[in-house]
């Protein structure tokens, strides 16, 4: 397959923020014959299912048969790049035995890298005791040590830090070890750093500091620990902006602002508009923020003026266009398809067109051709595939069972903007039934939380587009995939809020009854907070601190799910608390910003959306509080 068909039709998979185009790899996306063996290693997809299905009886005996070690697949890893990021110690020294390349590189990073975003201190050692080096392909620059403090790994800190890295290395975007630890609010890294002599005040290049990013993700206990180390709470960054009018804007903690005022912050400093610090609390609804700057202050937060439908509508209007710009920046930039942005871009867009909102027509239609243009220019030999199921491990990014969520994603695109079903769509649908697991779910490679980070996610999707595409010829299959999917959504329970909303719409888009429709949706309000927003988590930190606040992310696609799914009326009182959450949280320019979680699988890159490395969760967070405040402008449904 070329690499433009590879980018085109599949490449965002698994790289769900594709940063640079990559190498040309000679990877088949069809047999060369009808049912014959594809060109390249005939166990390489087999060699990756051994490690993702930790079956390394299977993996030594494909070794044994001949398996290449260094053979690249699609992605351009090889197999032991991947046993790395799957933290599967046992399949990596099966292929060090096997005389594995420990220092085979990629632009995603190396060994090292691959190993630490696993989180598997045992592997790393392995690594490491064996001499792996650090990346010198990796774009963005992003370090192992970056990677650890980000996910405040300190074992596997420690490793590293044995090494005398430069705990002062700045990525691609002027980011620091230190700045990674602080804005994930990992407070024993980041003390690990300090007394390593990481330097507290070394600013990225949007002039933040660590303290600044404490701040905005509303984080008092490492507020505490920079100003107690020397971290200067006065100083702007590029926008004029202190950590004090970041806690405003952004998080509205009041443990936090009081953190700050007692290391000295300045009260009485504005923001770039000239606005007090109060005001830009008010105006965002943080009011106990309020109250830590002026306890004497009774007036709370600002109404807005309007009926909420007349101010979710400007809310809207304002983010649709930032949506738009965006999707058109990264496929500029990236040239491929990507199941955040193709995906839930055209379904933000799709639902804004079908509900009277303007939108940039041909802009969408380039994006809808983009998701189909290279299965039109190779039919032969999707058509060639389509009878042999065998060979579907081919096919790219079925190899790490990542085929699903771009599939699911993008044709859910395309459905919101009701293009017509096609001889490549319904392949593209054929191909994705089959991705069904065998309890019933549809599955995905590498946790990119939360986009990709849920079987519920990815089940939902297929099961609504196989509703809206799957072919005639189908049908008794659809069904049968449809039963398997339901009852395995009606065992399984959910555990977080990307769980509970994709549960919800999964259930209304396999048909279930609606008495088990009406317990999913009371699952969701349930976890509705004080503020009307929706956190990622409730009561676990195991994603780190910081997510069990209300965000963007969380708030928007529980309300999507309430609407579409449980068809919740957007007069309802919960819903119109929900909305109101988001209009308090926009921001100026369109956008809602809420803290990068995933870890750096794929490189960064600048696509015009705001908040730096946070932007694409960010963007995430924009299209479903869009769509959420549509339907409340519009009285959908109610």
């Amino acid at each position: 397959m070329n690499r433009k068909l590879r980018h085109l039709i599949l490449y965002a998979a698994v790289t769900c923020i594709a940063a640079i185009s990559m190498p040309a790899i000679k990877v088949a996306a069809q047999p060369a014959a009808p049912g014959g063996p594809p060109p390249g290693d005939p166990y390489g997809p087999d060699l990756y299912i051994a490690i993702r299905t930790n079956r390394i009886d299977q993996l030594e005996e494909l070794l044994n048969k001949g398996a290449r070690t260094e053979e690249r697949n699609w992605l351009g890893v090889t197999p032991l790049l991947w046993a790395s990021i799957k933290g599967n110690e046992k399949a990596c020294s099966t292929l060090l035995q096997h005389k594995a390349d420990l220092n085979c590189d990629s632009i995603y990073g190396g060994t090292l890298e691959f190993a630490v975003m696993s989180g598997n201190p045992k592997v790393v050692k392995l690594l490491l005791d064996r001499g792996a080096n650090v990346s010198a392909k990796r774009s963005d620059q992003i370090t192992p040590l970056m990677i650890a403090a980000d996910m405040g790994n300190v074992e596997i800190m420690r490793m590293l830090l044995q090494k005398k890295p430069n705990v002062n290395a700045v990525d691609a975007a002027g980011v620091t070890a230190l700045i990674q630890a602080s804005r994930r609010g990992q407070l024993v890294a980041a003390r690990l750093l300090l007394d390593a002599g990481a330097d507290v005040n070394l600013a990225d290049k949007e002039g933040r500091t660590p303290i600044m990013y404490a701040a905005m993700n509303g984080y008092p206990e490492m507020v505490k620990l920079l100003a107690s180390r020397g971290a200067r709470v006065n100083v702007q960054d590029k926008a004029g902006e202190s950590a004090l009018v970041l806690v405003a804007r952004f998080s509205g903690d009041a443990a936090t602002t009081s953190a700050l005022l007692k290391a000295g912050a300045d009260a009485s400093a504005k923001d770039k508009g000239g606005r007090p610090i109060a005001a830009i609390a008010r105006k965002h609804g943080f009011g106990e923020c309020v109250m830590a700057l002026d306890p004497k202050s009774r007036m709370l937060t600002d109404a807005g003026s309007g009926s909420i439908a007349t101010q979710a509508r400007q809310a809207a209007m304002l983010s649709l266009p930032l949506i738009e710009r965006t999707t058109q920046g990264f496929t500029d930039h990236s040239g491929c398809t990507s199941c955040h942005h193709q995906g839930l871009g055209l379904i933000t867009t799709g639902t804004a067109q079908s509900l009277g909102f303007a939108v940039d027509k041909k802009l969408a239609e380039n994006e809808q051709k983009l998701v189909l243009s290279e299965g039109v220019a190779r039919l032969d030999g999707l058509r060639q595939l389509l009878p042999h199921p065998e060979q579907y491990k081919h096919f790219v990014a079925a190899d790490i069972n990542d085929l699903s969520p771009v599939f699911g994603a993008s044709l859910c695109g395309l459905g919101a903007h009701a293009v017509p079903s096609n001889e490549v769509i319904e392949i593209f649908t054929t191909l994705l039934a089959r991705q069904q697991q065998e309890d019933g779910s549809w599955g995905f490679g590498i946790n990119r939380e939360p986009i990709e980070s849920s079987a519920f996610t990815s089940t939902a999707y297929a099961l609504r587009v196989l509703h809206t595409y799957a072919p005639p010829a189908l049908e008794a299959e659809r069904k049968e995939r449809v039963q398997k999917a339901l009852a395995w959504l009606l065992a399984t329970p959910a555990q977080t809020t990307e769980d509970r909303a994709f549960r919800l719409l999964g259930l209304k888009w396999a048909g279930a009854p609606k008495a088990e429709i009406d317990k999913a949706v009371a699952d969701v309000k349930r976890v509705q907070r004080k503020d009307g927003g929706w956190a990622q988590f409730q009561g676990s930190s195991f994603a780190g601190p910081g997510y069990t606040r209300s965000d963007a992310y969380a708030t928007g696609e529980s309300l999507y799910a309430l609407h579409v799914g449980g068809s919740v009326k957007s007069s309802d009182s919960v819903y119109q608390n929900g909305v109101k959450y988001l209009l308090n949280t926009q921001q100026e320019d369109g956008s809602w910003f809420v803290n990068k979680r995933a870890i750096p699988a794929n490189n960064y890159f600048e696509t015009g959306f705001p908040h730096g490395e946070s932007q694409f969760i960010s963007y995430g967070a924009t299209c479903w509080s869009t769509m959420a405040l549509m339907f409340a402008a519009t009285g959908h449904g109610s």
